[in-house]
């Protein structure tokens, strides 16, 4: 079985959904998945993109297509009007992704391939980064506690090892700072710093807005489109759906 899979720009169920997808291609089943940009960046910071590569490392059918390869016109997002795959699944899919949807807004690789799914008749199954919950608990990217942070102005350990410069020294203050669309999540810094103020995965939890929930209530409303409340459940359903 064929199946394409977007990933978008969400932390939420982000390592659930590349657990997901290796258990798929121990299946045997076919997976190329389709990154927006900002899913690339999330990717990046939780250092899982070379984990998504694993599982998809670039032969036919198993490939990873990004936004910042296919450019505007999403070429390859075509490939679910030709029925290539049997399904589309968007996992996690961010709010803004959801919106976009229930907008009919494609200008995403990922949203776009939810319209060629649409167009052409295909089964989407969407794992919402939000839900109808009151409120979802995450796990952050790398972060830095400035309460207990002490300023090393002139040799900060984790901007000495940093392999990808994502931590400097800010310009004007001299204080650490974090770039995270440069982080690749690698935790060197994590290690690096002998105070404990960089951190990885810390729990937080954020409430849902009603137009969010209101928003995921008219995507269950769609045609061929079902929403589960994590990717495992997406796993069982096409274990079935063979």
């Amino acid at each position: 079985m064929n199946i394409a899979w977007g990933i978008t720009g969400a932390g939420y169920m982000l390592e659930e959904s590349i657990v997901a997808i290796g258990k798929l291609v121990n299946l045997g089943v076919n997976v190329t998945c389709f990154i927006s940009k900002a899913g690339f960046e999330v990717l990046k910071m939780y250092g899982l993109l070379n984990v998504v590569r694993k599982h998809c490392p670039g032969n036919y059918l198993h490939e990873v297509f990004t936004d910042y390869d296919e450019g505007a016109s999403s070429p390859h997002a075509a490939r679910l009007t030709l029925k290539i795959y049997r399904l589309l699944v968007i996992s996690p899919a961010s709010s803004n992704t959801i919106a976009k949807i229930v907008n009919g807004i494609s200008d995403t690789l990922v949203t776009n391939a939810f319209m060629n799914a649409c167009k052409a008749g295909i089964k989407v199954l969407i794992v919402p980064s939000e839900s109808s919950y009151k409120h979802v608990k995450s796990k952050t990217p790398i972060s830095v506690n400035r309460t207990i942070c002490m300023s090393c102005t002139t040799k900060c350990p984790p901007s000495m090892k940093c392999p990808t410069g994502a931590f400097t020294l800010s310009n004007i203050d001299k204080l650490p700072s974090l770039k995270l669309t440069l982080c690749e999540g690698c935790k060197i810094c994590v290690e690096a710093c002998p105070y404990g103020a960089v951190s990885f995965g810390l729990i937080v939890s954020t409430r849902t807005r009603k137009i969010d929930i209101e928003n995921i209530k008219k995507i269950k409303s769609m045609k061929n489109v079902k929403v589960f409340k994590n990717p495992f459940k997406v796993v069982d359903f096409i274990k079935y759906y063979r």
